[in-house]
């Protein structure tokens, strides 16, 4: 910064960070999070879904922001096995009982969210609706 303080190029770029920085409010980049919806439901309860359960329901940053959705369901195969723990996951046949704008998986591997994904597909869940989401750290 110091080399360029005096040249055309140091006064544009200062000009451009004050305009930025406009009043100490900071422009972010968008994320996948800035995508979803206001009512979801959330596939996948493994590490992954409680991560994304985490970040979406404020309790964990993404990148220096929080995120806010009202979770309808949260569904997962093995839903038995986090019941048994306090977790409030129901089984995936569930989720066609309620009203939702997505539903995000949250697995960890292509394969597995693809073959939930053509499961959802085949009954009758529209694609736009569905997003498969590997959460941020």
């Amino acid at each position: 910064y110091g080399k360029y303080r005096n040249t055309w190029y140091g006064k544009v770029r200062r000009r451009i960070h004050k305009y930025l920085n406009n009043d100490g409010m900071k422009i972010r980049t968008a994320t996948i999070y800035d995508c979803i919806m206001e009512n979801i439901v959330i596939y996948g309860a493994g590490k992954k879904g409680k991560l994304f359960y985490e970040q979406i329901t404020g309790k964990r940053k993404v990148k220096g922001q929080r995120y806010y959705s009202n979770i309808v369901k949260w569904v997962d195969q093995n839903y038995k096995q986090y019941q048994q723990v306090g977790m409030d996951v129901t089984d995936p046949e569930e989720l066609y009982k309620v009203r939702f704008d997505q539903i995000i998986i949250t697995v960890a591997k292509r394969e597995v969210a693809n073959d939930i994904k053509s499961k959802l597909l085949e009954k009758g869940i529209e694609e736009y609706k569905i997003i498969w989401i590997n959460p941020v750290k």
